[in-house]
């Protein structure tokens, strides 16, 4: 948004970010400063006030700051491990509030639920077959860190991602899934070293490998 490149947001959410003064935070504190007082007033405080912000150029703030606050609170949630079943209610938690007000990404947001719903059944399976103690207490739930749980979801939300089908619009699909099917256009995404052309899965004790031989 040009108000807040107007207001002097250029990097990181808050001073935890080592974003004191050009960070989100100050800038939406300039906003709404600005919003709250006439456009010639030069200062408030320490504040720089962002004039014209009157009417409906001010409603337009109110989106920005949820995902403002949903970004701090995401920060947060990552900020230390917690159990798989702690990372789904959470995160699920914070994407229903910013997407769910609308049925424009439904069909998304319900496979991010599926796969939010079969990580914490696959966790709580996982649990229940280790015995109890002594005592008859259930075992300590495991805490996974914020990049363990990014990996579980990333391959939960793939092994759920629905066939490739020719739509007769654009089509996005693995190389590989429509490969049968005849298209006008062809563009191929994210030639990058090492995934394409893909490599096949080398095994070290494979002594051919370093010698192969044809015929």
């Amino acid at each position: 948004m040009a108000v807040l490149d107007a207001a002097g947001a250029r990097w990181g959410l808050d001073a935890s970010d080592g974003a004191a003064k050009h960070g989100w935070q100050d800038a939406f504190e300039r906003l709404l400063v600005g919003a709250a007082v006439s456009d010639d007033v030069d200062l408030i405080g320490d504040f720089v006030p962002v004039g014209g912000l009157r009417g409906s150029r001010a409603a337009q703030l109110e989106p920005v700051l949820r995902l403002f606050d949903a970004l701090r609170r995401l920060r947060a949630l990552a900020s230390a491990p917690r159990s798989v079943a702690d990372w789904c209610r959470q995160f699920g938690a914070l994407v229903d509030e910013l997407f769910g007000s609308t049925r424009l990404h439904e069909p998304a947001l319900a496979r991010v639920r599926d796969a939010l719903a079969e990580l914490a059944q696959a966790a709580d399976e996982a649990g229940g077959q280790h015995s109890p103690g002594a005592t008859g207490a259930s075992p300590p739930k495991i805490a996974i860190d914020a990049q363990a749980f990014r990996r579980a979801l990333e391959q939960a939300l793939a092994d759920s991602a629905p066939a490739a089908s020719a739509s007769g619009a654009v089509t996005v699909c693995p190389l590989g899934a429509l490969r049968g099917v005849p298209f006008r256009v062809v563009c191929l995404f994210g030639l990058d070293e090492g995934v394409f052309p893909r490599r096949g899965p080398r095994s070290e004790a494979d002594l051919m490998l370093r010698a192969p031989r044809f015929g």
